[in-house]
């Protein structure tokens, strides 16, 4: 996860522990200069296994790896606006 203030990372820890729920993906925090768009505070880059036949694409085993998913828009990548 990449933030434009690393002195918010308990308030984007916990909205990260909100939207993955029981998910835990493995993650890192690190506070850069700016984000493309000035607006945004966080951005998350994730990949994920989309499963056929699962409601939250969690499986006994990948159908479909090359995919990726996100919790806005598909893109791979989560924005945390203010």
């Amino acid at each position: 996860m990449y933030l434009a203030n690393v002195d918010q990372w308990q308030d984007v820890g916990r909205a990260h522990g909100e939207v993955f729920g029981t998910v835990r993906p493995a993650t890192t925090m690190v506070e850069v200069k700016r984000l493309i768009d000035p607006d945004m505070l966080v951005e998350i880059e994730a990949d994920a296994i989309i499963s056929q036949g699962q409601e939250h694409g969690f499986s006994d085993g990948p159908t479909d790896a090359g995919n990726q998913a996100s919790v806005q828009g598909g893109s791979g990548h989560e924005a945390i606006n203010p």
